[in-house]
């Protein structure tokens, strides 16, 4: 294809700064917008008008994407705007968003508060408003990094390189480098120290996948991760790309050992003498101040199952033959368990013990697939003895008896097109102390509460097994899960990565039709 010329782009000529005050009138007019296609054109339209270097400001601030300041934002919500003279120079995105870059380099706690309340103090009622919504992560424009995605695809035409840059960048390099000179697309590739996005697998059963060559390797119940080597540079990517490296110091020191530059992909698990659940992982990111107790009381260990770089990309090549340069690298002890099946008896046999080891299920690999980032590929199958999605937690209601002064009855949605829509409730599933967080974290999420119900952001995903689904004229999706129980808080995920409507309906028709037996995922 022809890409446009970077003089294509207004942000080379001599258009005037992007005032932080026009970025919130442009956000509010976004906001009212219903049309997603409309949506798309408008934010292009934005896009388009910027110079590079105000890209990621103001990208920044329409998604939310900044570092955490350790600030009780809330509290500062009552500074009082500043009175502006008519001749006052207003500040740009750019100027509020490098004021921002150096509080969260300040380690004063006292001079990060006065740093901010000084910005706050600059911005009227309705740029302040949006501004603290934007360090909450809580833009509630209708834009996801999805919809953004599609904006810088419309803005430069270049609507294949940038998807594929996607895979193998975060969403405001992609937007640097194609709003700016979108030939440099073509080069980005996958390189150490630049997080990757997964490969995703389907659901399936050991009937369907054993039609082909696989290898069935034990699914963990822990947090999917990549660990980058480059020269002595190592860092940790969550499968959301946030870097998570000083979470684990041991795993840090464990690739430290290994010879080469790569990209290894694992699964980190609470274990204690056997695998601990979820919850336990979770304890390191919520007690980030006491990282001196992680070895004693939050042990962890870390299974490698692939590897996407060692000294050049692999990810063109086979399955098999990144296994055998997996090998090479990481001892065995490290290493995911694995089989490669050749009777139904053996594969079988193969989920159970992971079963009774206290793991969730298998993993089934085409031995011949290719490593597809970003993508969910029938060449990788979940398999586990029980049903789950990942649902949204778009309400919940306050509880009675034992669960009096928590949140507790969960209004579980998938995504749709256009939103989040219910198709079921529970309390089952979860300890004390869960629903004790829970309750903090709907409540900081509150939207508005009726009667014994708060309405909350949809942010919290959670993983939800359950026996069936069912055809239902109480929730608004038309289906209902019967006996659900929430597995786990899936705090690796975000809104965007939950389940849709449209699986919703595929597990009802596969199950209606027989499809869906006991090592169903």
């Amino acid at each position: 294809m022809s890409f446009p010329s970077p003089h294509d782009f207004p942000l080379f000529s001599n258009i005037k700064k992007m005032k932080f005050e026009e970025l919130v009138k442009e956000a509010e007019k976004i906001r009212k917008i219903k049309s997603k296609n409309d949506k798309i054109k408008a934010l292009a339209n934005i896009l388009k008008q910027l110079r590079r270097e105000e890209i990621r400001p103001c990208i920044s601030f329409l998604l939310g994407h900044f570092p955490p300041l350790n600030i009780g934002i809330g509290s500062l919500k009552k500074v009082k705007p500043y009175q502006r003279s008519l001749s006052e120079q207003k500040p740009t995105a750019e100027e509020l968003y490098t004021e921002l870059i150096e509080i969260s380099k300040r380690s004063d706690y006292s001079k990060r508060k006065r740093m901010l309340e000084a910005i706050l103090s600059k911005l009227s009622d309705n740029e302040r408003k949006f501004f603290i919504s934007s360090l909450l992560r809580e833009v509630r424009i209708g834009v996801d990094e999805g919809l953004m995605l599609e904006a810088i695809c419309r803005a430069t035409g270049a609507y294949n390189e940038v998807r594929r840059a996607y895979m193998f960048s975060d969403i405001i390099e992609v937007a640097e480098l194609a709003l700016s000179d979108p030939k440099k697309l073509i080069k980005k590739d996958i390189s150490p120290l630049s997080p990757v996005r997964p490969m995703l697998a389907v659901d399936g059963s050991l009937d369907e996948v054993l039609k082909r060559k696989v290898a069935l390797e034990y699914k963990y119940d822990g947090m999917r991760v990549q660990v980058h080597k480059k020269g002595d540079k190592i860092r940790i990517f969550s499968r959301r790309l946030k870097d998570i490296s000083e979470f684990f110091p041991e795993i840090v020191e464990m690739a430290s050992k290994f010879n080469g530059d790569f990209i290894l992909e694992g699964e980190i698990i609470a274990f204690k003498g056997a695998p601990l659940p979820f919850q336990f992982l979770m304890r390191r990111f919520r007690r980030s101040h006491e990282k001196h107790k992680f070895y004693e009381e939050i042990p962890v260990r870390i299974f490698f199952f692939d590897v996407l770089y060692f000294n050049r990309s692999i990810i063109n090549e086979s399955y098999e033959k990144r296994w055998k340069v997996l090998e090479k690298i990481v001892e065995k002890d490290n290493l995911a368990k694995r089989i490669i099946p050749t009777t139904m008896d053996e594969a079988r046999e193969f989920l159970q013990r992971a079963i009774e080891e206290g793991y969730e299920g298998v993993m089934a690999k085409d031995l011949k697939s290719k490593y597809n980032p970003g993508k969910r590929d029938r060449a990788w199958f979940k398999i586990k003895p029980y049903i789950t999605l990942d649902l949204v937690i778009i309400a919940a209601e306050w509880g009675h008896g034992r669960r009096e002064g928590w949140l507790s009855n969960y209004h579980l949605a998938a995504r749709d097109r256009t939103g989040y829509t219910m198709v079921g409730k529970t309390f089952k599933g979860l300890t004390d102390e869960e629903f004790e967080y829970l309750t903090k974290k709907l409540l900081s999420l509150k939207i508005k509460e009726k009667g014994n119900v708060v309405y909350v952001n949809p942010k919290i995903v959670v993983e939800v097994a359950f026996n069936e689904i069912q055809k239902s004229k109480q929730y608004s999706s038309g289906f209902a899960l019967r006996f659900a129980r929430i597995i786990r808080i899936r705090e690796d995920k975000s809104a965007e990565e939950a389940d849709t409507l449209e699986k919703v309906k595929e597990i009802y028709l596969k199950k209606y039709r027989g499809e869906i037996h006991g090592d169903a995922s």
